[in-house]
């Protein structure tokens, strides 16, 4: 994916994100996020919409 953004020059992360499922053909992306603090481990996930890069939801 970053071999990807790097290729469409994004520079805004939305814009980004929107320009790359875009290019890919699909509706949006699915975004993980894993953090691990002091024992405890934290699972972020969302969907970023293909048409104008915006969060469509987040669990955490």
């Amino acid at each position: 994916m970053e071999r990807q953004k790097q290729m469409l020059g994004c520079t805004d992360q939305s814009a980004c994100m929107a320009e790359l499922s875009a290019a890919l053909g699909v509706d949006g992306l699915l975004l993980e996020d894993v953090t691990k603090l002091e024992g405890t481990t934290q699972l972020t996930v969302g969907v970023v919409a293909s048409g104008d890069g915006k969060a469509a939801g987040a669990v955490q």
